[in-house]
């Protein structure tokens, strides 16, 4: 009942608790964080985003498929949206950037914790376990 002591278990415990919620990274191999920009081209489709990423010991590897996509901190369910990553010839000199379709209703940014395209970094991710999940609305 000592209050010193209790206020030292307390600190202690706040700290640990601090260590984990910071260092608790799942590591997911098929994934990036990269900096979100806009399809200046205007070729992609609403939905639609073009991810080329550079690669050590080899050419740039232009991605396809349906891809998970967050922005941090991602706090609603709705915050991880699937999109469709495409092949679009005239994006293919931007590489190790996220590019966003400026077409549709709603751009896909805005629907992840509300970001934007002035410097914001969002999570790619790709792995053959994610392209089955359904997503919840923004």
């Amino acid at each position: 009942n000592d209050p010193f002591l209790l206020k030292n278990i307390g600190y202690v415990q706040d700290m640990l608790l601090k260590r984990v919620r910071e260092g608790a990274h799942i590591r997911l191999p098929d994934s990036r964080v990269l900096i979100g920009v806009y399809d200046h081209s205007s070729t992609l489709q609403p939905g639609q985003v073009f991810l080329q990423l550079s690669q050590f010991r080899a050419g740039p590897l232009i991605k396809t498929g349906r891809v998970a996509v967050s922005r941090n901190p991602c706090i609603h369910p709705g915050d991880i949206q699937m999109v469709e990553a495409v092949y679009c010839s005239a994006l293919t000199h931007l590489c190790d950037v996220l590019v966003f379709s400026v077409k549709g209703p709603r751009p896909v940014p805005s629907m992840l914790g509300g970001g934007d395209l002035d410097g914001d970094t969002f999570f790619v991710a790709w792995d053959s376990v994610l392209s089955s999940i359904t997503t919840c609305p923004p």
